[in-house]
């Protein structure tokens, strides 16, 4: 088989691959019926703010709407589909995740919105 000049047949990790801290802010977010509870993570992991905003269709919008394009994630669940759909209008990338489907020693033991975010 033939090769690129330069090409040692070993296949480098592509730059965009999907991880929390890699190339953009990363967003987390608890998703509730009146308030959400929010984390923003920078590049290195770490936290930049933590907060909450209403789960209201224009509170979501304003907010997102403000933040440079980032990585957002949110629980699965009543409000999910809709507040993707918001988010996506401003080129953010959306994960939407299931916590019931983490495996083992993954699992957490204490709970609350604002870990959750985080």
């Amino acid at each position: 088989m033939l090769r690129p000049p330069g090409d040692s047949g070993r296949r480098e990790l592509r730059a965009d691959k999907r991880g929390p801290t890699r190339d953009r802010l990363t967003v987390g977010v608890d998703l509730g019926d009146r308030w959400s509870q929010y984390c923003i993570l920078g590049l290195e992991g770490e936290t930049l703010r933590e907060g909450q905003l209403r789960t209201r269709q224009e509170e979501v919008r304003v907010f997102f709407q403000a933040l440079t394009v980032a990585r957002v994630v949110i629980e699965v669940g009543t409000h999910s589909a809709w507040v993707q759909d918001v988010i996506t209008e401003w080129g953010h990338e959306v994960l939407v995740a299931n916590p019931r489907l983490r495996e083992g020693s993954k699992r957490r033991k204490r709970k609350s919105d604002r870990i959750d975010a985080h």
